[in-house]
């Protein structure tokens, strides 16, 4: 019997047809990842540019509500949260309610396996009379290094990336929806030791800026 020899296109198709179910899977994996980057990218946009309905927001009953929505996970991760007298401020509630949201869900997901975990949600009480009052979020999690402190409100920035998946847009997100309340974000952490994420809201109401800095893309027709 012969051998079988195949011309340079037969092995070129042999591969191909090899191939073919692994590129599929690499092809739709690269899809849905591009996907997932435009609805960030969406998502940052519009935290920007939505109209706020300002009022008095009960922060210890926004927090309340996401900590129970958390007691599931924080029970299987070993974490407790305890929360402190919070008192109300002037903005929009469910730009707010994101602000504590990922805060909390970030310090959750990012608590560390070795130790039980803590997160506390209070509010500073020694500082000046302003029209500001600073709430903070703080864990014993794995914390970040010095140089992580200021990028990590930039987007696509992420720390821990082997630990939850993400697109490094929820940090981004919130620093646009404080600095649109007139407020301010801020970060104090160490590597090993936790972090604390400080939230300055005010107690009245502000002139609240629309953002046009970044635009969602417009599609053409030609």
């Amino acid at each position: 019997m012969r051998p079988t020899f195949l011309t340079p296109f037969a092995r070129g198709m042999k591969v191909l047809d090899e191939d073919f179910e692994h590129s599929i899977r690499f092809i739709q994996s690269a899809v849905i990842r591009l996907a997932d980057i435009i609805n960030a990218l969406l998502k940052l946009s519009r935290a920007g540019r939505v109209e706020y309905q300002v009022e008095s927001v009960a922060v210890d009953e926004v927090v309340a509500r996401i900590v129970e929505s958390m007691h599931s996970e924080a029970e299987r991760r070993g974490v407790t949260i305890q929360v402190e007298s919070l008192p109300a401020v002037e903005g929009d509630q469910l730009a707010i309610e994101q602000v504590f949201a990922n805060l909390l869900d970030n310090a959750l997901k990012y608590s560390d396996p070795n130790r039980p975990g803590k997160i506390v949600v209070g509010v500073l009480d020694d500082e000046p009379a302003t029209n500001l009052r600073t709430f903070f979020v703080r864990d014993n999690g794995l914390g970040l290094p010095e140089q992580g402190r200021d990028k990590v409100f930039k987007a696509f920035e992420r720390f821990h990336g082997n630990i939850a998946p993400g697109e490094g847009m929820g940090l981004a997100i919130v620093k646009r929806i404080v600095n649109r309340h007139g407020g301010e974000i801020r970060l104090e952490s160490s590597p090993g030791e936790g972090c604390i994420f400080y939230v300055s809201l005010p107690l009245a109401p502000l002139v609240v800026p629309v953002d046009t800095s970044f635009r969602e893309p417009t599609s053409t027709s030609h």
